[in-house]
């Protein structure tokens, strides 16, 4: 793409998204001329890029739970997750880092991401690979959303022989625009990544049953310090439901799980469950907006 193309297609996009900012920082004025406070709600930010993958050998029960790679936002945030401590059980929140990369970088990045074949005309053929995930792009720039879902990205070979070679060359094209996107918590010209704690927490339950490797000395139970599980929204399998907490709420969730593991039984009421909790993102605030919902 030449530089000039690029350079128009990132400053329309950083037009369109900047209006519904401008237009909600209008005040009024009451009858003495003097301006009266705007009290609006926060908007929502807007999403410029998403990577994440989906299905897989993890099953419907556990989609819900699982986090993108990359999520950027319109402001300059990127969201990534953070590193893993190295132990079994793992902790039971996951970790999440957040980054500034600015608004010229995230911008730049939803059209390079169009460019490398984030459209709905682009052919990256099917090759079949049993039990394979599928990679999910999505871009927003001033033309729209655009997004693409592209089975076996990670897992086929770049032979594979149900693939075209345009086949083959598009996968190829993406994987590198991937590899460069999720490279930017390294990027030595950008701030370093901060923890990002989520101002609302998804906890995913289902029925309570005991894992097939157990450590030796199994997590004691704790007593579910939220709403009543199991909550009302079920996945795809039936068996899995789904609690939203925000606020004060899910403070007390946050500090209980910070004490416990993904072995850690959870009671409430009578009954005891297994509970996944999954950060909802800034462009996130329900059950729905999750994956498998």
């Amino acid at each position: 793409m030449k530089r000039g193309i690029a350079r128009t297609a990132v400053r329309r996009w950083g037009v369109a998204l900047a209006v519904p900012v401008l237009l909600g920082s209008c005040a009024t004025t009451d009858d003495a001329g003097a301006p009266e406070p705007v009290r609006t709600p926060t908007p929502t930010p807007t999403l410029a890029l998403r990577i994440e993958r989906t299905g897989g050998l993890i099953g419907p029960a556990v989609e819900p739970g699982r986090l993108p790679a990359l999520s950027a936002y319109a402001d300059g945030r990127v969201i990534t997750p953070g590193p893993q401590i190295a132990v079994y059980p793992p902790p039971a929140l996951p970790a999440l880092q957040v980054q500034d990369a600015g608004m010229d970088t995230v911008a730049r990045l939803a059209v390079d991401a169009v460019m490398a074949g984030v459209q709905p005309d682009t052919d990256f053929g099917d090759p079949g690979v049993a039990d394979a995930t599928t990679t999910v792009v999505t871009a927003v720039t001033g033309e729209g959303v655009h997004r693409v879902r592209v089975p076996a990205l990670i897992e086929a070979s770049v032979d594979d022989p149900e693939l075209t070679p345009a086949q083959r060359a598009a996968r190829t094209r993406l994987k590198n625009f991937i590899q460069r996107a999720t490279r930017l918590p390294t990027d030595d010209h950008l701030p370093e990544p901060e923890p990002y704690r989520s101002v609302s927490l998804a906890a995913l339950a289902r029925p309570y049953t005991p894992a097939d490797e157990a450590p030796v000395s199994p997590a004691p139970t704790r007593q579910w310090p939220g709403p009543a599980l199991p909550g009302a929204v079920v996945a795809t399998d039936g068996r899995i439901t789904c609690t939203v907490v925000t606020g004060a709420e899910a403070d007390r969730v946050r500090d209980a799980a910070a004490q416990a593991s993904v072995l850690t039984p959870w009671r409430s009421g009578d009954k005891t469950w297994d509970v996944t909790f999954r950060p909802l993102l800034p462009d996130e605030s329900a059950c729905t907006d999750l994956a498998g919902f």
